[in-house]
C-alpha cells in the first residue's frame, strides 16, 4: 500500500489504478492523454443517501416479489418487472403505487415469459421470450399493442442458432444474439457469441466481433455423458466478458475482465464498438488480483453437490454428484477486478471493484470517454438497476431476503 499518486488502496480487495492505452482508432497521437497511472486515491468521493425505499412484509399492496428490472419515466414514475408474478408494478416518485401492468396469460398485454423491458421515446417495451413479442404500453400504463420478432429454428443439435431478439435501442431498431444452450457450451462447441442488430422481420442487419462467452455461467453435466444431465447456473467466480448496449448510439460496450493467469499482469479492458464497425474507445485498466481461497472453492462443491443429491438429479448419489461439480467447476486462481457495471443514463459507466469489507461495494464512476470521474459506495445488498445521476434506482433484499425498491441520491464531496 502506497499513500499517494500511483499507489495502490488496501481497504478494498481488487485496488485499481489507471492506465489509458488507447482511446479512438489509428491515432499515436499520446500528447494529450490523461496521466497513465492515475491512483483512485486522487479520485473524488461522492456519497450515496438512501432517499426512498419500497417494500413491506404485511402490507399485500407493497409486498414485491423479486424485481428482475426497473425503469424510470420522464416524470419520475418508477416501473419494476416481477418475473415470478409475469406483471410491472408501477409506482409514483414518492413510491405511492399507482397499478400493475400485464399479469400472467397469452392475452393482449400479458406476459408468459417477460424477460427485459425499455424505452422508445415515450413508449415502454416489454419483451416476452416466449414468442418473441414486444408489447407496448403508454407512459399512463396503457396497453398499446404488440409485436413479434420471428426467428429460425435450425433441427441440427450441433449447428449455431440464429439471433434472437433481446429488446430495443432508442430508436425501435431491434438488437440481438444468439442462444447460447448449455449443451452447445457444456461439449465446448459453443464459446463465443455475436450481438446483432435486426429488422423487424427477423433478419439480421449488423453484426459485432463475436465476443467470448467465459465463465460467467457454470454448467453441470456429467463427463462421460455431457448431454445426458446437464443443470445451468451463474457461474461462482465468475470472470467472462459483460455487455452494455449504449441504446442512443448503436454501439455496445463491452468490459473484458479475465481473471489473471499472472498477479503481477492483472488488468481488465473496457472498449465501446459501434455496429459500423469502429472501435472507439479502449482502455486497459491494471488492479491489483485477490487469490479465489481453497476453502471458498471446497464450501461452493459443497453445497452445489449437496443440493444435486437432494433432488436426485438424475438418480445422482452424493458421490456421484461431487464428482460431477468437481469435473466441470472451473475455477480461477484469481478473482477479476471488476464484479459488475452498468451504464448511466448520462453515458457514464459504473464499475462494482466489489466489496470494501464494511458491508459495502465500491463502485467506480467513468465518463463517457473511460476517465475516472470518482468513486461512490452503495450497500452491497442493493443491485443498481437503473442510474440517472444523481439519482440511482436499485433492488435490495433484506436478512429475510424480502425484495424492496431503493432510490439514492449521489452528492459530491471534495477528494
Amino acid at each position: 500500500m502506497s499513500d499517494g499518486r500511483g499507489g495502490s488502496r488496501a481497504c478494498r480487495g481488487s485496488a485499481l489504478l489507471i492506465c489509458v492505452l488507447a482511446v479512438g482508432c489509428g491515432s499515436d497521437d499520446r500528447s494529450q492523454a490523461p496521466d497513465p497511472f492515475r491512483a483512485i486515491d486522487d479520485v473524488p468521493v461522492w456519497t450515496a443517501s438512501l432517499e426512498l425505499r419500497i417494500g413491506s412484509v404485511d402490507d399485500p399492496d407493497y409486498a414485491l416479489t423479486t424485481i428482475r428490472f426497473l425503469e424510470v419515466g420522464p416524470d419520475g414514475t418508477i416501473f419494476t418487472l416481477h418475473p415470478q408474478e409475469q406483471l410491472i408494478r408501477m409506482f409514483n416518485a414518492d413510491g405511492e403505487l399507482i397499478r400493475t401492468i400485464g399479469g400472467r396469460g397469452a392475452g393482449p398485454g400479458e406476459f408468459q415469459q417477460a424477460l427485459t423491458m425499455g424505452w422508445v421515446a415515450d413508449t415502454l417495451w416489454v419483451l416476452d421470450a416466449r414468442g418473441y413479442r414486444f408489447s407496448q404500453f403508454a407512459a399512463a400504463g396503457t396497453y398499446l399493442g404488440s409485436f413479434s420478432v420471428p426467428y429460425a429454428v435450425v433441427d441440427d443439435p450441433n449447428a449455431l442458432q440464429p439471433a434472437r431478439a433481446e429488446g430495443l435501442l432508442d430508436d425501435g431498431t431491434v438488437h440481438g444474439s444468439p442462444p447460447a444452450f448449455s449443451s452447445l457450451v457444456a461439449e465446448g462447441i459453443l464459446t463465443h457469441t455475436v450481438p446483432v442488430l435486426m429488422s423487424r422481420d427477423g433478419r439480421v442487419t449488423d453484426t459485432l466481433p463475436s465476443i467470448p462467452l467465459g465463465r460467467n455461467f457454470w454448467v453441470i453435466y456429467d463427463p462421460n455423458e455431457p448431454r445426458r444431465a446437464q443443470m445451468s447456473r451463474a457461474h461462482p467466480f465468475p470472470d467472462g466478458p459483460l455487455w452494455w448496449y449504449v441504446p442512443r448510439e448503436r454501439a455496445m460496450i463491452v468490459l473484458e475482465r479475465w481473471a489473471p493467469l499472472d498477479p503481477g499482469n492483472a488488468h481488465f479492458r473496457l472498449s465501446k464498438l459501434t455496429f459500423t464497425g469502429d472501435t472507439v474507445l479502449t482502455r486497459e485498466y491494471p488492479f491489483e488480483p485477490v487469490a479465489v481461497r481453497r476453502e471458498e472453492v471446497d464450501s461452493v462443491l459443497d453445497v452445489v453437490s449437496s443440493a444435486i443429491a437432494e433432488i436426485a438429479f438424475f438418480n445422482a448419489t452424493p458421490a456421484r454428484a461431487r464428482e460431477w461439480v468437481e469435473a466441470t467447476l472451473d475455477a480461477p486462481s484469481f478473482r477479476p477486478g471488476v464484479t459488475d457495471f452498468r451504464l448511466a443514463r448520462d453515458g457514464s459507466i459504473w464499475l462494482s471493484l466489489g466489496p470494501d469489507g464494511a458491508g459495502q461495494d465500491d463502485w467506480l464512476v467513468l465518463d463517457a470517454a473511460g476517465e475516472p470521474v470518482a468513486r461512490v459506495a452503495l450497500p452491497s445488498s442493493v443491485r443498481p438497476l437503473a442510474i440517472d445521476r444523481p439519482l440511482v434506482w436499485g433492488a435490495e433484499t433484506d436478512d429475510l431476503d424480502v425484495p424492496y425498491v431503493v432510490r439514492y441520491r449521489i452528492d459530491r464531496e471534495a477528494p
